[in-house]
């Protein structure tokens, strides 16, 4: 397996998976990036692209956020999906290390995705929460 940076090309990709697992697609205005560059990165096996995420650098000086992760729908093994979604997991967190951030957070509501996270050392912070958004 292996990780390479997201680019704006793969934007379409992203909009397709995401409408096919049921995710309101973000636009590219939506998405975290720096000069231009996605801030992000997409998992692959053999040639083909299995999931991607994104990290959202916050202000807070020590955290970062893990968000937005999509896992090709029409990869149907499901043990290479886990393989490569704990793969991506453990990238991401691996270069928010390496950005000097000592812990790392995500929101998220689906279980196996909650497991995803479990099998890479993260712990429950909170149950029941609901989140709340405006649009200005």
């Amino acid at each position: 397996m292996e990780w390479r940076l997201l680019s704006l090309n793969d934007h379409d990709t992203l909009v397709e998976w995401w409408t096919k697992n049921r995710f309101t697609p973000l636009g590219l205005d939506d998405l975290p990036m720096v000069d231009g560059q996605l801030e992000g990165l997409m998992v692959s096996h053999e040639g083909v692209d299995i999931c991607a995420g994104f990290i959202i650098n916050t202000t807070i000086k020590n955290g970062a956020m893990i968000e937005y992760p999509v896992a090709n729908f029409d990869v149907k093994d499901r043990e290479l999906r886990k393989s490569a979604l704990n793969f991506l997991i453990k990238a991401l967190t691996e270069i928010c290390k390496q950005m000097g951030k000592t812990y790392v957070f995500m929101s998220l509501k689906h279980p196996s995705l909650k497991q995803r996270l479990v099998d890479c050392g993260f712990v429950e912070g909170s149950i029941g929460t609901t989140e709340m958004i405006i649009q200005l």
